[in-house]
């Protein structure tokens, strides 16, 4: 999928886990699928304000769903099903003007 979008910054997922939010900035595409990633979506998401794609689904995932996800301003793409989170959907989802598939 990265080769389809020009000029794309990707987020490596290594195998110990995400790296921090807080060095990835310039990220456009965070893609981590069916890799058994584990424990809470941390607020500091919201710091990845370049990000485009966040594709996370069937994870171990669990929590409620940060407002701060409400900063991803570029978000086209956003897709956490699978996983085992809980709560209401925070409205700061209403910010993420961009998004085409959720």
């Amino acid at each position: 999928m990265a080769s389809s979008i020009t000029g794309t910054r990707t987020l490596s997922i290594p195998a110990a886990g995400l790296p921090s939010p807080a060095q990835q900035t310039n990220s456009s595409l965070l893609e981590a699928p069916n890799k058994s990633l584990s424990g809470m979506l941390s607020p500091s998401i919201g710091n990845l304000t370049n990000l485009q794609t966040l594709l996370l689904q069937n994870n171990n995932i669990n929590g409620p769903i940060s407002s701060e996800i409400g900063n991803l301003a570029k978000l086209q793409k956003l897709n956490l099903s699978g996983n085992h989170l809980y709560g209401e959907i925070p409205s700061s989802v209403a910010h993420l003007e961009s998004v085409q598939y959720l």
